[in-house]
């Protein structure tokens, strides 16, 4: 080391033990001997910090000033997570689930893209985390889910029930809340009306418009018939993905409904 013949140091620092007596020693060699343009710092185990004590943000400004009293004018700081960063984005209404890890979209013809792809959530997502186990070779996931709140809940009891079974050991999740339907809807509506306006007649045709507003609004008269306890108000809520009825485990309706 001292002959600086490398083109770069890293040196180790752990988040969880930062400012050791060793480090003071170590640090003090560093500097006395080694090339400070070829040092990269690494703080190592950033996921195993208390949040509710400290960010990592927080820790990396203790680390930067702890070394600038070091005399390292300029130091270079990376930190370094063991857990596997994982971005998910599901489009619910194309079946589509892109799928990036550390940073990277995984190939189209992968085990992981070829479980997921083309079904919806709930058919994969209980075995998820386990293909994802065998596939990264980690039990460790700062995982990051976009999509719809009704496709979060499914994705996340997923990953609990997974951690609680020790299918997954470290685990961090994020919700990132996708597009609404009701934009997507108006989106939808623009564009038709766009069309109504262009060259083509037949998006002029008043029974066309007669079916898309009809579809648009979601005006569908549907009946429920069930016998008593059926769970008939379970379903109706499911269906809007709201608690408009009241559901409980007796019988709530006397009457057929």
């Amino acid at each position: 080391m001292k002959a600086n013949d490398y083109d770069l140091l890293i040196y180790v620092m752990n988040a969880t033990q930062l400012f050791t007596n060793d480090d003071d020693l170590h640090v003090n060699f560093v500097k006395e001997n080694c090339n400070v343009k070829k040092i990269l710092f690494v703080v190592n185990k950033i996921d195993m910090i208390d949040l509710e004590v400290e960010n990592s943000l927080e820790i990396m400004e203790r680390v930067w000033r702890y070394l600038f009293d070091k005399n390292f004018s300029q130091p270079i700081i990376c930190p370094l997570s063991a857990l596997a960063g994982l971005l998910v984005k599901r489009n619910p209404y194309r079946f589509q689930t892109p799928i990036k890890v550390n940073g990277r979209e995984i190939e189209a013809d992968s085990s992981l893209q070829k479980y997921v792809s083309g079904k919806r959530l709930q058919e994969w997502i209980g075995l998820f985390p386990h293909e994802l186990r065998n596939e990264l070779n980690t039990m460790d996931f700062d995982v990051e889910f976009y999509g719809t709140e009704l496709d979060w809940d499914d994705f996340e009891f997923a990953f609990r029930q997974a951690q609680e079974d020790n299918v997954v050991r470290n685990l961090s999740l994020t919700f990132i809340q996708g597009q609404s339907k009701e934009n997507i809807a108006e989106e939808i509506k623009e564009i038709f009306l766009d069309l109504r306006e262009g060259s083509v007649e037949d998006f002029r045709d008043p029974k066309l418009l007669k079916d898309f507003n009809r579809v648009h609004d979601a005006f569908f008269p549907v009946n429920v018939v069930a016998t008593m306890s059926s769970s008939k108000s379970t379903l109706i809520n499911a269906f809007l993905e709201q608690k408009l009825m009241p559901a409980k485990r007796r019988a709530l309706q006397q009457s057929p409904a």
